[in-house]
């Protein structure tokens, strides 16, 4: 797994940093990053901070170095950059975004049987 390491916050000492990508927002972009073990943010210009802080917010100039982990490394590295929590966290919320949506979805359909049914009665038409 190859990734982009961010360095510890130089106030708080942090390990939960993260860095700047010029763009926009797009969140399935930053879901990607993140179950990847990166945390970007989008910035529309470019800065001379290009590393933040999420603990702190401190915003500072810093080195970013890629490194290639193994399966081993990459977990271990989630846990001391304590990405399994806000990753379940993540998961949660799309498990529940996508019951909401199935059960908006189930009553569209329970809605045009209701239309399809009233048609049948008043109108005769199927």
């Amino acid at each position: 797994m190859n990734i982009t390491v961010v360095p510890r916050c130089p106030v708080c000492g942090s390990q939960k940093t993260g860095y700047y990508i010029i763009g926009y927002d797009n969140g399935a972009l930053k879901e990607k990053y993140f179950h990847r073990g990166e945390r970007i943010r989008f910035t529309p210009f470019p800065s001379v901070n290009n590393c933040y802080c999420c603990d702190c917010g401190m915003k500072w100039k810093g080195t970013l170095k890629k490194k290639h982990l193994s399966k081993e490394e990459f977990s271990s590295y989630l846990q001391d950059h304590d990405f399994i929590s806000d990753r379940d966290k993540i998961l949660n919320e799309r498990k529940i975004k996508k019951d909401f949506s199935e059960e908006l979805k189930y009553k569209k359909q329970k809605r045009i049987k209701i239309i399809q049914f009233l048609t049948l009665i008043f109108f005769g038409i199927d």
